[in-house]
């Protein structure tokens, strides 16, 4: 091996470490109070997303539900409530990462809300997505490069790596109570909490999950989405996901300190 391949090696065996070790820290300090949501609209703009024969367009979707649920949250709650987009705009995948960065990773998560879509029009359910490089399955993958729109991810992968080993107890806390909460309130079929190669989780630094709320290519599903009924249902479910998540966390920070 040579001396660069061996300095190489060497990186990467150490950075590894040092993600378990934050990891870790995370975990055992319990320092993690929820003071941030950051919502992403998926798609907006030149950029409709899914779109399906009766007309409907998943940017539309996205965008109703995420201003129902900032509203929602809003309502019950005193959270910093943050928008990728609040109309009809194009922000790009990096400039959304670029938001959640701005915020603490210990005080913060972001939101990313999605419709699916599929060539077998039976398909329905919804689905909480985490960041993994390997995707749970090829349906997983091709989901990913649907709604990575084509990004590359940069040589900082290692470095994105560790802070989401280190976030990695809160995002899978995360994602289990808004797919748990979805199926229990809203009634949807459970595809269950999947993973895979996003590039929209991978690059911000704070807890990150992304939702395929339901199939706008499935008839019956598509009709459901475009009804603000419905769509302030799912907001709700969602909602009362991140507040018992923002729950969980500050007992576990008090129970870790030994706080009462």
């Amino acid at each position: 091996m040579t001396s660069a391949k061996c300095w190489r090696t060497a990186a990467v065996v150490c950075l590894l470490t040092l993600a378990a070790v934050a990891g870790t820290a995370a975990t055992v300090d319990g320092h993690y109070t929820l003071k941030t949501v950051v919502i992403d609209a998926g798609h907006g703009g030149k950029d409709p997303g899914a779109t399906n024969r009766w007309g409907l367009r998943e940017k539309d979707i996205t965008l109703a539900v995420s201003l129902r649920l900032r509203d929602y949250l809003r309502e019950k709650t005193s959270l910093n409530l943050v928008m990728t987009r609040d109309g009809d705009t194009y922000p790009t995948l990096p400039e959304r990462a670029q938001i959640a960065n701005r915020y603490e990773p210990l005080e913060s998560v972001f939101v990313s809300i999605h419709c699916n879509a599929s060539t077998n029009s039976a398909a329905n359910g919804a689905e909480t997505y985490v960041y993994d490089n390997e995707a749970s399955d090829a349906k997983a993958q091709r989901v990913a490069a649907r709604e990575n729109q084509g990004q590359d991810f940069s040589l900082s992968f290692i470095l994105n790596d560790l802070r989401h080993r280190a976030m990695k107890p809160y995002t899978d806390a995360l994602a289990d109570k808004i797919q748990d909460n979805l199926v229990s309130s809203v009634k949807v079929v459970d595809r269950r909490v999947q993973r895979g190669p996003f590039y929209v989780l991978f690059y911000p630094s704070i807890p990150s999950v992304l939702i395929e709320i339901g199939f706008i290519t499935n008839r019956s599903e598509q009709q459901l989405l475009a009804s603000a009924e419905y769509q302030s249902k799912i907001a709700r479910a969602i909602g009362d996901a991140i507040i018992a998540f923002g729950r969980d966390t500050d007992a576990w920070r008090l129970a870790s300190t030994g706080s009462q």
